[in-house]
This record gives C-alpha cells, sequence and structure tokens, in this order.
C-alpha cells in the first residue's frame, strides 16, 4: 500500500502582504518566509537591518530582503513604516518639485528667456551639483544649477535630505557631490583654508577646535578614532597627552585645513548617526541607557546586537544598559541578534560568541 504524501505545511498571511506605495511583500508557500522589495532609501535599509535573521539576496532571480516566517510581527512594523515613509516622501517630493518650477520660470523671466525649466531627479554619482538651494522642506531640497547657454533653461536637481551628509537651506551656495554609495558629501563652495580661517581662532566648530600661535597649530576634539586617525596622517603632528591636543607645524597650514574640513564633517555624520541608532535602540528596549563603550585595553562586555548602523553597533549589556561600539574599532562586524563579547586590546576589539553559562545543580 502507498504511504500517503505528507501534508504541506499551512502559513498564516498577514495583512501586509501584497503591493502598497511601492513597497511589495510576497511570500513564499514553502516556508513562509518574506520577500520585501521597495524604493531605494537609505534610512529604509537601516530599518530592515533591525529585523533579526533579515538578509538581502542579491540572486538577480530574487534582488530582495528574505524576512523568516517567525519575524512576521517585526517585518509588520518596519512594513509599516516603509509604506507610511514613502508616501509622505512622495509628497513632499512633489511639493519641492511645485516651488523648483516656480523659482526656475522666475529666473528665467529675469534674464529674459521663456520656456519651461528642467527639473529632475536622476542623480550621477561622481558628479559635483553646484549652485543655490531654491527650494527645501523636510525631505527633499532643490538646487538651481544654471541656465541653458543657448536657450536660456534653468536646470534644476532634486535631492533627498536623507541621502546628504549634511543639511541643506534655501539661500545655500553650496557643492553636492555623490559617491558609490549613493551618498552626498556637501561643500559651501568655500576651500578648505577658506573655511578654516572662517572660524574665530581657538572657537570650537562642529566639535573642533583650532588654535593657531607661534609654534603652529592646536587641534582639539573630544575622543574618536576616526578623527585621531585622519589629524596623524599630517607630516610633524603629534598628540600632546597632558594637553589633550593635537599639535601640527605652522607650514601645514593648507594640510591642516584640509584634514579640519574633513573631521568636521565626520562630527557631523556620526552625531546623525548616533541619534539614528539611539532611535533604533529606543524601539526595542524602553529608558534605554545608551552610552559609549569603554575601550580601555581589557575592556569587554557581553551581550544581544540590537542594531547596526554605519557607524555604530548597538549592544544590550545588562538591564536598561546598552553600549555603543564604533564600527571602525571592530575587526569583525555582528548581526543584528548576535549573542557577542567585544573586547578591547590597543584600539581594536575582537568580537567572539557569547560564552554559555554551564547548566551547574542549584541547592
Amino acid at each position: 500500500m502507498a504511504k500517503p504524501k505528507a501534508k504541506a505545511a499551512e502559513f498564516d498571511t498577514p495583512e501586509f502582504v501584497g503591493e502598497s506605495q511601492g513597497v511589495v511583500v510576497a511570500q513564499s508557500p514553502e516556508n513562509g518566509e518574506f520577500l520585501v522589495q521597495f524604493p531605494f532609501n537609505h534610512a529604509f535599509l537601516t530599518r530592515m537591518r533591525e529585523i533579526e535573521g533579515a538578509e538581502f539576496d542579491k540572486n538577480p532571480q530574487i534582488n530582495a530582503w528574505v524576512v523568516p516566517y517567525g519575524k512576521a510581527d517585526e517585518l509588520g512594523e518596519a512594513v509599516a513604516f516603509l509604506r507610511e515613509e514613502v508616501g509622505l516622501n512622495q509628497e513632499a517630493f512633489l511639493s519641492v518639485k511645485a516651488s523648483a518650477v516656480e523659482k526656475g520660470l522666475s529666473l528665467m523671466k529675469a534674464k529674459g528667456f521663456s520656456g519651461d525649466p528642467k527639473v529632475h531627479d536622476f542623480i550621477e554619482k561622481g558628479k559635483d551639483y553646484t549652485g543655490e538651494i531654491v527650494a527645501a522642506n523636510g525631505r527633499y531640497a532643490a538646487q538651481f544649477n544654471g541656465l541653458a547657454k543657448d536657450n536660456g533653461t534653468a536646470f534644476i536637481s532634486i535631492h533627498q535630505l536623507s541621502e546628504l551628509r549634511d543639511a541643506v537651506f534655501v539661500g545655500d551656495d553650496v557643492r553636492i557631490k555623490y559617491d558609490d554609495k549613493g551618498r552626498a558629501s556637501v561643500g559651501d563652495g568655500r576651500t578648505a583654508l577658506e573655511k578654516l580661517r572662517s572660524v574665530p581662532n581657538g572657537q570650537e566648530s562642529d566639535g573642533v577646535t583650532v588654535t593657531k600661535d607661534e609654534d603652529g597649530f592646536k587641534i582639539a576634539f573630544a575622543f574618536n578614532p576616526a578623527l585621531s586617525a585622519r589629524i596623524g596622517k599630517l607630516e610633524g603632528a603629534a598628540f600632546d597627552r597632558e594637553a589633550k591636543v593635537w599639535n601640527v607645524p605652522a607650514e601645514m597650514e593648507e594640510f591642516v585645513a584640509r584634514a579640519v574640513n574633513d573631521m568636521r564633517r565626520e562630527v557631523v555624520s556620526e552625531k546623525g548617526d548616533r541619534s539614528k541608532i539611539e532611535a533604533a535602540v529606543a524601539r526595542k528596549l524602553d529608558s534605554a541607557n545608551v552610552r559609549d563603550a569603554f575601550t580601555k585595553d581589557g575592556q569587554e562586555t557581553t551581550g544581544k546586537i540590537l542594531a547596526i548602523n554605519d557607524r555604530f553597533v548597538a549592544q544590550h549589556t545588562g538591564r536598561e544598559y546598552v553600549s555603543l561600539h564604533r564600527v571602525g574599532q571592530l575587526q569583525d562586524i555582528p548581526n543584528v541578534g548576535d549573542k557577542v563579547k567585544i573586547r578591547y586590546d590597543k584600539g581594536r576589539a575582537s568580537v567572539q560568541p557569547k560564552p554559555e553559562r554551564s547548566q551547574g545543580l542549584e541547592r
């Protein structure tokens, strides 16, 4: 007698499965796992990384985030966030585009030209976008890039603020340049030397203080390995442990200007990433006490990884306490949900699986 076939497993289909606001969620009938696709946005990627076990499958036939069936509740919250954000982004985009068209028409008319301005949001990686910000809201900014020589058509590009490393506002005359990952640096059009000299001597700006005297430059900032590494590359740079400042010879002014410009940009970007990861932690642990991890030799922490972004790894270390580790100091990057031990030695940290407690008898 033939053996009856095993009945296929049945999986509940959550309400969020389907397409809405450009966010597509499909479910596998074989194992119940979810496939998620959505418009590219770094904030969306960060939100998906918060789901334990979620991974992006680069296979061209899939090209989607894969989320285990057991994480349906967490995925439901993430999908609701993504769809709401897509809707808000669409409204904000149309609003800033309308303002950009109006401004473009005005600029063309002032020069005696007629016609329609060219407004676009296609961003070319590696290209410099220069000009004045003519419209902005909480999500997008429109930048006037100039008039065509032949017919005076105004060219305006629209940038998504979440992809910019610095904020921009109407009236700012800036240079915006995108890297290979779609993130953009923002410059103000001045040279690094002009920006260095524009800040009063000895005054803090974006976390970095530069003081110039007859001996050269004294550069001070809060502990940050990335900043130390940048200034440490300069010829003649030396750290004064007693004064807690970096000393650089006076003849290195132009190189100091470039380094300080990079350092201040890093400070601003780090503040943004810190705020994002603290928000991610808050979604998982009420009243979390988030603080920087101690990095002295021999210091170690153990616990579950709650969130990760470009600069930080958040690790639950007990009760309400969460330690923030800098990605640049970790020899390996754990995954969200991993239970690990992180130990520091000479400025670097090893990441190892958290040792299991021995199961002894209790009296």
